[in-house]
């Protein structure tokens, strides 16, 4: 999988600033963030009805290199699932797998308020990748549908931002931004006859590309938890 090359290269460029942070009396230029709103939600009891949908963090970790004049941010999540369905009809095991791969790398400038608050602005090159296998979707007529899917979203995202200062490291940070965006998914069909007589032809089994384009704007809806170093 390709996500696992831009981790190790977003890392490798992270790495060796934050071996070189700063000590004693001089001012902290590394920030390292963590999103904690899937955790307040928890305590507070949030959205926890059965039918809501519990909080997923785009960015779980989060990192910012502070010069004078403005700030490196970088920001890296993903998620993985797998799971082998035993068919009850069949010897077969059905595979079904998904991993997604978010990061993103821009600049900010921030804007000290008062003591406790600050203001950020910016702008960030974002990419998603993502890759779904699902060897079961559904049947029909004598044939089962599956699809291996990959995707790769790619966008260009203006933001701002609010800082509110617990200490003189620790802070709390949100902020909105507005995305225009750029989508391509390649789909593979799985087909896989599942009776001896099925009621119409085998289904096309030819590669879908599907390419969508568009902007959108999301308001502040969580909350990042950052230290700096």
């Amino acid at each position: 999988m390709k996500s696992i090359n831009y981790f190790i290269l977003l890392f490798s460029c992270i790495f060796p600033v934050m071996i070189n942070a700063q000590s004693g009396g001089e001012i902290k230029k590394n920030e390292i963030g963590t999103d904690i709103t899937s955790l307040i939600e928890r305590i507070l009891s949030f959205n926890q009805s059965e039918f809501s949908t519990p909080y997923s963090a785009t960015y779980q970790v989060t990192y910012k290199r502070h010069f004078n004049k403005m700030s490196l941010r970088t920001g890296i999540g993903g998620n993985t699932s797998s799971a082998d369905v035993d068919n009850n009809f069949s010897e077969e095991v059905i595979k079904r797998t998904s991993q997604k791969i978010d990061y993103r790398i821009g600049i900010e400038k921030g804007i000290e308020l008062n003591r406790r608050w600050g203001f950020y602005y910016g702008v960030d090159f974002r990419h998603s990748i993502s890759n779904t296998r699902n060897d079961s979707w559904f049947s029909n007529g004598g044939w089962r549908h599956g699809y291996d899917r990959k995707g790769s979203v790619l966008g260009f995202s203006p933001l701002f931002g609010l800082e509110f200062k617990i200490g003189d490291r620790i802070a709390l940070q949100t902020e909105a931004n507005f995305i225009a965006y750029f989508s391509r998914i390649e789909s593979q069909p799985i087909i896989t006859q599942i009776s001896e007589n099925p009621s119409f032809e085998r289904p096309s089994s030819d590669l879908e590309i599907a390419k969508s384009s568009g902007t959108t704007f999301n308001v502040p809806n969580f909350l990042v938890l950052t230290v700096k170093l």
